[in-house]
């Protein structure tokens, strides 16, 4: 029970652990596609402004990407539900680190897939391409490196200090009175940390640019890429004495700040088009759906308006283009896996009633806008081939 309780390193005794929920946990993988596509269309319009301007655009969207994803990425470090449920056990913080770090990394990883296939697509020709994707995975490198600084300075500094202390006037300043001060920390250290590490990829950027252009790296560049891969590995050695030290302390003020945003535990009210459903079951599916999916209508508005956007325009939809529709396609189906989560306990509640098997009409009732927002479009690409072809 103590090897199990400390999480040790045997294959056999992680699988049990109870940290194991936590371990698997990854960040979402729906939102970085979306992202990445949209980056891809915007970073396209730089082509014909030459390799200079795709350079700059796109140099301006790798830490737009990487913030869009920031919080998803790192929630393993201190919001996780896993870390305040076992957060009572004697797990040592370097273990909470450690598994925290690895959900940190997979999700920078499919990340960085998605940019590096963003900026393939928006590149020009091959050799604008390479160097796009060369500089987008120098700033994952960096990240890799000094995001979990961002996660360290929030367990440091998100501690209960005394009111009169230089510290605690600064959380008071700082939050404005509307969050807890103990909490302040988490809404400008994460940004903080990805506004370093892109400083710190500079360097690596302009020295992967002048080779580019046929250019040798000076004994500057050379230097100040060095010491900006010191500064990096400097700040992720440290992250770690940080963290441990101030972890237990400031997840629960961070989770008593979470809970006083929520509000309090009431469901939001069902929608008044549910009435016309007359089935009660599916009336029951679709309500489920609504209140475990958030922002439900502006998910489907995103869908059916990109659809209609990419249908009616003038220009054939591209690869960018239906980058994000698949994108946006997987943001309104991935949360109905909360639903399958739930059919088990669902089926055993109404198995007593005397009602039909409303599964299919649930599952067409959320398909039905992917068809609709899918075929369209798909008619488009297919009528802008043959007349290409005729062409």
């Amino acid at each position: 029970m103590r090897a199990l309780a400390y999480g040790m390193s045997s294959p056999h005794v992680a699988s049990r652990s109870p940290l194991r929920p936590w371990d698997v946990a990854h960040a979402s993988w729906t939102l970085p596609l979306v992202a990445a596509g949209i980056a891809a269309s915007l970073a396209s319009g730089a082509r014909p402004l030459g390799v200079e301007a795709q350079r700059s655009v796109a140099f301006a969207l790798g830490p737009a990407l990487l913030l869009v994803t920031l919080h998803a990425r790192t929630a393993a470090y201190l919001h996780d539900e896993g870390l305040a449920t076992t957060l009572p056990l004697p797990v040592p913080p370097r273990r909470r680190f450690a598994i925290a770090w690895r959900s940190h990394l997979v999700g920078l990883l499919w990340q960085a897939v998605c940019g590096a296939v963003a900026f393939a697509i928006a590149g020009s020709d091959a050799p604008a391409r390479m160097v796009l994707v060369a500089d987008w995975l120098a700033l994952v490198l960096t990240c890799a490196l000094v995001e979990p600084a961002g996660a360290a300075a929030s367990a440091l500094l998100g501690r209960r200090v005394p009111e009169d202390s230089v510290a605690g006037q600064l959380q008071r300043a700082a939050g404005g009175g509307w969050t807890l001060p103990e909490a302040v920390v988490h809404l400008w250290a994460p940004a903080m940390a990805l506004a370093t590490a892109a400083a710190v990829a500079m360097p690596l950027q302009l020295t992967i640019d002048r080779w580019a252009d046929g250019r040798a790296p000076g004994r500057a560049h050379l230097v100040a890429c060095t010491l900006a891969l010191s500064i990096a590995a400097v700040l992720r050695v440290a992250a770690v004495p940080a963290y441990c030290r101030g972890m237990f302390d400031a997840v629960p003020w961070l989770r008593q700040a979470m809970r006083t945003l929520a509000g309090p535990p009431v469901p939001s009210p069902a929608p008044r088009w549910l009435a016309a459903i007359r089935d009660p079951g599916l009336r029951l599916t679709i309500l489920q759906h609504q209140r475990l999916t958030p922002v439900p209508t502006l998910r489907l508005v995103a869908l059916l308006g990109t659809a209609v956007i990419l249908t009616v325009r003038t220009a054939a939809p591209g690869i960018a283009e239906l980058g994000i529709l698949v994108g946006l396609v997987a943001l309104w189906l991935v949360p109905a896996d909360a639903l399958r989560r739930h059919g088990q306990a669902q089926r055993r509640l109404l198995s007593p009633l005397p009602l039909t098997d409303h599964r299919a009409r649930a599952w067409a009732c959320l398909l039905a806008p992917v068809v609709l927002a899918a075929l369209p479009v798909a008619w488009r690409v297919v009528a802008s081939r043959v007349v290409g072809g005729e062409a």
